[in-house]
């Protein structure tokens, strides 16, 4: 068959459009950013600031379902286009030990960190409502630091300890394995031009190994929540306020039975409450689902 140059071309230029279009988007988050529009750099803080900006990018571009980010930290955001509603997960490892009472009910149990005792009760019950545990079932994936960044941000964050630590890495960062980082530029300092492109060279990765839940541990996770979400983008349970799945109408949010409205006000000092201690109890405001998902491990776990 005689090839069509013009059919071609056309077929060229719609491809060239949807595979570049998430390089704009990229491009127009990082003029936001640079613009002083996430005062936490894209931190959990940020997330309903993140959720308005990306709100438009999904009306801007319905051709994408979803849109999201999700960082080094564990932190997740974005949005499902089709039925409105927003996807959060807080910063942080899940695969954190979890005691048992003596009945081995989940729901007795705590977190052996006290400081994991506000996730591992953050899930919910889907169909009906009402806080249930976050424990991870056998087989499920969670990352671990093999070296910790300091908890400031006074602390070196690079292995080779040049560079300070900023708010989202928990993990120190270590040359990755390719052949352009394990290069040694110190080799290199008679010659100023090669060992300045042999630095620029070096790429570095979070310092995290992934591991699986055994049949013998009792192990819980953070949870990526489902919300629903008001016009704007942003999490929402307001009465009257809520944009309905699957439609632009305004309503109320639900559970999947379809009558029980949610309302959670869990309180706690979550990494969205700003840090430092600081306490608030709209994290899961309009949470209805949970699920154990790490965008690090790239691998949702069905509870």
């Amino acid at each position: 068959a005689e090839f069509n140059f013009e059919v071609g071309q056309r077929i060229h230029e719609r491809v060239s459009s949807y595979m570049g279009t998430p390089t704009v988007l990229l491009l127009q988050l990082q003029r936001y950013r640079d613009n002083g529009a996430f005062p936490s750099d894209l931190g959990a803080s940020d997330r309903n600031a993140f959720f308005r900006l990306n709100d438009a990018f999904m009306e801007t571009y319905p051709q994408f379902s979803n849109i999201y980010y999700g960082l080094e930290n564990g932190a997740f955001a974005g949005h499902g286009g089709f039925s409105k509603i927003a996807n959060y997960r807080e910063p942080g490892h899940s695969g954190y030990e979890i005691v048992m009472e003596d009945d081995g009910d989940a729901a007795s149990g705590r977190a052996k960190d006290e400081s994991m005792e506000k996730h591992y009760g953050a899930c919910v019950n889907s169909t009906v409502g009402g806080e249930i545990p976050c424990l991870m079932n056998t087989g499920g994936k969670y990352t671990q630091c093999t070296a910790m960044a300091p908890s400031s941000s006074t602390g070196p964050l690079f292995e080779d300890g040049e560079e300070e630590a900023p708010p989202l890495f928990d993990c120190l960062l270590e040359k990755c394995t390719d052949e352009a980082s394990q290069r040694d530029c110190d080799a290199l300092t008679n010659n100023e031009t090669e060992h300045s492109e042999c630095l620029a060279n070096i790429k570095w990765c979070s310092s995290y190994i992934i591991k699986e839940a055994f049949d013998n541990e009792t192990l819980g996770f953070i949870n990526r929540g489902t919300h629903c979400i008001d016009r704007t983008g942003v999490p929402s349970q307001t009465l009257g306020e809520v944009v309905q799945k699957d439609s632009v109408k305004l309503g109320n949010c639900y559970y999947k039975d379809g009558s029980t409205l949610v309302h959670r006000d869990r309180v706690g000092d979550f990494a969205y409450c700003g840090g430092n201690g600081k306490i608030c109890n709209d994290t899961f405001v309009g949470a209805y689902e949970s699920f154990d998902y790490d965008p690090r491990v790239r691998e949702e776990m069905k509870m």
